[in-house]
């Protein structure tokens, strides 16, 4: 490995306080490059540095430097932190996600695609309306089958790669000619539609570039140095696009960790970061293992589990920080109870001074998070969940949206649909088949078909002049943006569809919607004062935010969490609950190694997200829709004794004998909780010995690559802030009245604000199973929280 003296470059951007690997990773800038960079080694200063090296050098422009990240929040920083070092403007960088990136490219490119540039991009629940719809034209009932499983089937054939033919011809079977079908139909919908889906922003632009190569020679001549961050993450197609763009230069930067690889589920293939010397010959490896986050004992602890990988990068973690204190164990009876502890070190530690934005519970599955919050707003503990409802997917604001999306684009028939008839302007079904017989009929889009509602049979007298009206606002409205701020058009709009006044009669329930417009409102301002990009700028923006982009940096609150939201961030005091086999790791990756690896992977990145203090925590009893507690996690038993401790007191291991009821046995499944009530009114914890073994779930070779692809995702995480909510009341006896039709299974999400004939209005805070076979908790507002079954709720979406 060559290295290099700062003395060498002229006016070079001070690199001094950067350790030696970090220094020649920033210098060695010409030819491929992976940097494996373990957590809390840095690779963001080395990332900015690398970049501002080479502008500093003159070994590039900004304008042909290709910077990738996951997230906005990401990016922001990194062009903040580049200018920064080189003192100059770097607007002129292309740095953004993947997604933002592309979709900018697609943008400039689109007509070579058979689009417009004004082309809408589908989040997931525009997806799903698809799906849906889909479905419907082709007799498909969603008691044959899941839109969300279709949805999932389709995000995951893109993934892999698969056009709609290869699709049909990669398996066979009932149930998947039903999912071909509708795959054909919705990418049919989507192009007619002038509209694209996430996944599309990473496949069309291979599709550009395969189909027009002199378009790729115009992007590859561009971008002279070409960098990833988070490389680990990347799937096939981010693979593929990224090595187009790179292989006339070679100059390919990627800088990851394979054990923070935790989406595999989502399609990211580990094989993109441990095979990349075989990709790119000559490559250079620069190892940064010395961690400036955590303490040895939790870095000692994490290695302990994730070493017993085989698909790994030979590598090891090492401190300044000192030993630090033992990893501590915390054993409640139940999960109240470990809430409770949970809750009342977290109390501890704030009397002791400590601002409760340094504490951060992590959990594996959202599910386990009742428990915590409830103990929370008893102890009366500030917090914020990452992963709640976000902002941009309420209701109002994507009505409101839904407006703008078809001023942008007319021929966005999903956005059409979601606002026909909102506020109501009397279009019922039959109404809006009529309306759509005739557009088919006349071969016209259903936007330009409102333009003839007068002439529509079985469109009723009301509803024809109401689209009459509706077609000439957003055409009078869509000239005027062409002389009008974007902020004053938008009101204007609002105003005319008198949207504020149908929400205000619905009393108190609307006053939060309407709070919530005028935030859309003010973003909107925001945006049109600091860019010239208009209307279809915002709504790239808006369609691309990032998981964690609105997370409360200032506020002093608890943040609860998924271990795979906490990704990338860190905490002076971790708690990771639910520590137990079948829960971490999920009971599923025990007989499947490549998901066992994962799983360790997980518990890597939850365990080094701790500076200074790290809590592992389990109950001997939880109840689980399939079951109760399996024991004490593998992962425990793979920690070295000397690494933790229960209480203060030093223990000699783990042993599931050590565990459990008065007896000193783990309760199984059918044990009785004891003792529920102790930490509620004292958090003490009595002492347990524990003893032990090691994990020997070791796999025989190394997990690697995946033949396949999950069928399902997870839900875009960001941050949603509850400093005190209302904790759920304990379930009351089901309440399973007579069948009646009910909303789609698929609508009855957490969070839904729904109607029940007799109870009233009322909001889902949890769900378990699905469609005949699903179980909800809803809160209303006359009775409180009842539990139903949803075949017999008779529960209607709002």
């Amino acid at each position: 490995m060559t290295s290099f003296s700062l003395e060498e470059g002229a006016n070079c951007v001070d690199l001094s306080g950067l350790n030696p690997v970090q220094r020649e990773a920033v210098m060695a800038t010409d030819g491929s490059v992976l940097i494996l960079a373990g957590a809390g080694s840095g690779k963001t200063r080395v990332l900015t540095s690398r970049i501002a090296w080479m502008l500093e050098q003159g070994q590039c422009k900004p304008w042909q430097v290709l910077a990738l990240t996951f997230t906005n929040k990401a990016a922001r920083e990194m062009k903040e932190r580049i200018a920064h070092l080189v003192g100059q403007r770097v607007d002129e960088m292309w740095v953004g996600t993947f997604h933002s990136v592309f979709a900018r490219i697609l943008r400039r490119e689109a007509e070579y695609l058979g689009y417009d540039r004004n082309f809408t991009i589908y989040d997931s629940d525009d997806q799903l309306r698809l799906v849906r719809e889909c479905m419907n034209h082709l007799d498909i009932s969603t008691n044959q089958l899941n839109p969300k499983r279709v949805r999932g089937e389709i995000s995951s054939s893109k993934n892999a790669m698969l056009s709609v033919e290869e699709f049909e011809k990669s398996d066979s079977g009932f149930v998947h000619d039903m999912i071909s079908k509708i795959y054909r139909e919705y990418t049919r919908r989507l192009r007619a539609a002038n509209s694209l889906d996430f996944d599309d922003l990473l496949l069309k632009p291979i599709e550009l570039f395969e189909t027009h190569p002199e378009r790729l020679a115009v992007y590859q001549d561009r971008f002279r140095r070409i960098l990833i961050d988070e490389y680990q993450d990347t799937n096939k197609a981010q693979f593929k696009v990224t090595g187009m763009l790179g292989a006339q230069h070679g100059n390919v930067c990627v800088v990851g960790d394979d054990d923070q690889s935790i989406y595999g589920w989502r399609g990211a293939d580990i094989s993109n970061i441990l095979d990349f010397e075989d990709h790119w010959k000559n490559a250079r490896v620069f190892k940064l293992e010395q961690n400036y986050r955590s303490t040895e004992t939790i870095l000692e602890a994490a290695h302990a589990v994730v070493s017993q990988n085989g698909g790994r990068k030979d590598k090891k973690l090492w401190t300044e920080n000192g030993r630090g204190e033992p990893v501590t164990l915390l054993s409640g009876e139940d999960d109240a109870m470990e809430a409770a502890l949970v809750c009342d070190r977290i109390r501890r530690g704030h009397l002791e001074g400590r601002p409760y934005k340094d504490f951060a519970v992590l959990y594996r599955t959202n599910a386990q998070s009742r428990a915590l919050e409830e103990s929370l707003i008893r102890n009366g503990i500030r917090y914020q969940i990452i992963g709640g409802l976000r902002f941009y997917e309420r209701r109002e604001v994507k009505d409101a949206l839904a407006y703008l999306r078809l001023l942008a684009n007319p021929r966005d028939e999903i956005s059409l649909l979601r606002i026909i008839n909102y506020p109501r302007r009397g279009v019922g079904d039959t109404g809006l088949a009529a309306l759509q017989s005739a557009a088919q009929l006349q071969n016209r889009s259903l936007y330009d078909q409102l333009a003839f509602a007068g002439s529509v049979p079985g469109l009723a007298k009301g509803a024809r002049q109401s689209m009459l009206e509706l077609h000439s606002l957003l055409e009078t409205t869509r000239a005027r943006m062409a002389a009008t701020p974007l902020d004053v058009a938008f009101r204007d709009l609002l105003s005319a569809l008198h949207i504020y006044e149908a929400l205000e009669a619905e009393g108190p329930e609307g006053k939060p919607r309407v709070e919530n417009l005028h935030e859309l409102e003010s973003a909107v301002k925001r945006y049109a004062e600091n860019s010239e990009l208009g209307l279809e700028g915002f709504l790239q923006e808006v369609a691309l935010v990032s998981d964690i982009d609105g997370m409360a940096d200032s506020d002093d609150l608890v943040t609860l969490m998924t271990v795979h939201s906490a990704k990338g961030l860190e905490y002076d005091t971790v708690f990771v609950t639910g520590m137990e086999d079948g829960l971490f790791p999920l009971g599923n990756a025990m007989g499947d190694p490549e998901q066992l690896e994962e799983e360790r992977r997980l518990f890597y990145v939850a365990a080094t997200r701790a500076k200074r203090r790290l809590y592992l925590c389990l109950a001997r009893f939880r109840m689980r829709f399939n079951g109760g507690s399996g024991g004490p996690s593998p992962f425990l038993r793979a920690i070295p004794a000397e690494l933790l401790q229960q209480e203060g007191g030093r223990l000699g291991g783990i042993g599931e004998e050590s565990f459990g009821g008065r007896d000193g046995h783990w309760q199984g499944s059918g044990a009785t909780p004891r003792n529920r009530s102790l930490l509620r009114e004292d958090s003490a914890v009595r002492q347990r010995p524990l003893g032990g073994g090691l994990d020997g779930s070791r796999p025989q070779k190394p997990a690697r690559k995946r033949t396949g692809l999950p069928l399902s995702g997870s839900e875009v995480l960001l941050n949603k802030v509850s400093p005190f909510r209302q904790a759920p009341v304990p379930p009351s006896v089901e309440d399973e009245s007579q069948e009646a039709e009910v909303s789609d299974p698929c609508e009855l999400t957490v969070n839904a604000d729904v109607m029940h004939p007799t109870y009233g209005p009322g909001i889902i805070i949890h769900r378990v199973g699905f469609d005949e076979n699903m179980k909800l908790t809803v809160r209303f507002k006359s009775v409180g929280v009842k539990k139903l079954v949803a075949r017999f709720a008779r529960l209607r979406v709002l």
